[in-house]
């Protein structure tokens, strides 16, 4: 049963992201992303996500666990999309697909300080390399799927398009990470090597088994409000109504095996991810891991569209690499907001510089994952109107 109160908070809520959506900048935005991915863009585009500092921006309100879920979702919409940044506001609310067995049978045990934050896990696997454990078969809960989607028709659907989001693809080095530990899993790539590849395989296997029920069952649903997707390649030019894997766009990175060589990523990971990739008609690679000294690997991706290049990146090196053949997506460090004081010219340094490094290459520059901005919300705006107005000259 929804409460009254969370009801109506929720409901406000949509209300105003509609009317956002709605707003004629709203298509000179998509069309914007649509040309910067088919690397046509004018100018870099500018992206500003908060992250675990947001209890600084906003308070939640909600007491069911769901709806507090989808009221963070909501305001962080709103935020966002209100900034004088590229940010797209679609009148679309996408409810994920229900999965079970995601770990095999053998569920990690998470230990959270609080709400967001950082958090550890006892790993069901570190005491013993038994894959015979491990329980195939990832499901999908399609009667637990229709009550989510139809909860969110019913508080939403008079407001916005709530509609399934498509079964994608998990990440391969972080289940690996989960189910073995961290520590245990880099010990295994020296003393037990073959043990790594017959998990890493395993949990492939069982990705591309999913995605592929999904195809054939009509579990995938189109990128088409997805602003990092919006391109002439996707869907296929084949495309007849029916969503397929070429139809879409794949995610992968490796900041669970951020501690190995460039050999031992190609050797231990690279290779099955590449598989799973191999199947989407668009590809992305890279979150807050360094990638200059594997992007060499990376660029062998069929159809990569997108590198995140982090804050320990060697920036230079990389945008020498992607140049124009890939969309750069940088992310600044986020430090420059939680110092004792925001520096508008120490952003604008910052920034001149980075865009003197990239220019030549499709550029997106994304501000996120800030611990804190020292109870001063206004630094993330003012970063996001500096980025903007030095992003609008740079043409």
């Amino acid at each position: 049963m929804t409460t009254d109160h969370d009801r109506h908070i929720i409901r406000s809520l949509a209300a105003r992201v509609a009317e956002l959506a709605a707003l004629p900048e709203q298509a000179a935005r998509r069309a914007l992303w649509r040309e910067h991915n088919d690397r046509r863009g004018p100018r870099p585009l500018i992206v500003v996500y908060v992250h675990d500092a947001w209890p600084e921006f906003w308070a939640l309100e909600c007491q069911d666990p769901v709806l507090r879920d989808w009221e963070w979702i909501l305001r962080h919409r709103l935020y966002c999309g209100s900034l004088p940044t590229d940010v797209l506001t679609t009148p679309d609310f996408p409810v994920g697909y229900v999965l079970t067995n995601s770990y095999f049978g053998q569920e990690p045990r998470f230990r959270k300080a609080g709400e967001g934050g950082s958090y550890a896990w006892e790993a069901a696997l570190r005491d013993s390399p038994d894959l015979a454990r491990l329980r195939p078969g990832i499901g999908v809960d399609l009667a637990a799927t229709a009550e989510k989607v139809g909860r969110a028709q019913d508080l939403l659907g008079d407001l916005l398009t709530v509609r399934r989001a498509g079964v994608a693809g998990g990440p391969l080095d972080e289940t690996a990470a989960f189910l073995r530990g961290m520590d245990r899993l880099m010990l295994d790539l020296y003393e037990r090597p073959d043990f790594v590849h017959r998990l890493m395989s395993f949990i492939r296997d069982q990705q591309v088994d999913l995605l592929r029920r999904a195809e054939a069952e009509g579990w995938l649903t189109l990128q088409d409000n997805d602003q990092w997707w919006l391109c002439a390649e996707l869907p296929g030019a084949d495309f007849d109504g029916q969503v397929r894997l070429k139809d879409l766009a794949g995610n992968q990175a490796g900041q669970a095996f951020v501690g190995v060589s460039p050999r031992q990523f190609e050797e231990f990971l690279f290779p099955y991810q590449r598989s799973l990739l191999e199947l989407y008609g668009l590809c992305s690679y890279g979150c807050c891991e360094p990638l200059h000294d594997r992007l060499h690997l990376i660029l062998q991706l069929p159809h990569l569209r997108r590198v995140t290049v982090s804050p320990w990146s060697d920036l230079r090196v990389c945008a020498e690499m992607l140049a124009d053949r890939v969309i750069l997506v940088h992310k600044l460090h986020p430090m420059v907001l939680g110092g004792a004081a925001l520096d508008p010219e120490v952003v604008r340094r910052e920034l001149r510089e980075i865009l003197a490094i990239t220019r030549g290459c499709h550029v997106e520059l994304h501000m996120k994952d800030q611990s804190t901005v020292r109870g001063e919300p206004g630094r993330l705006e003012k970063w996001a109107e500096i980025a903007s107005e030095m992003a609008q000259e740079s043409t």
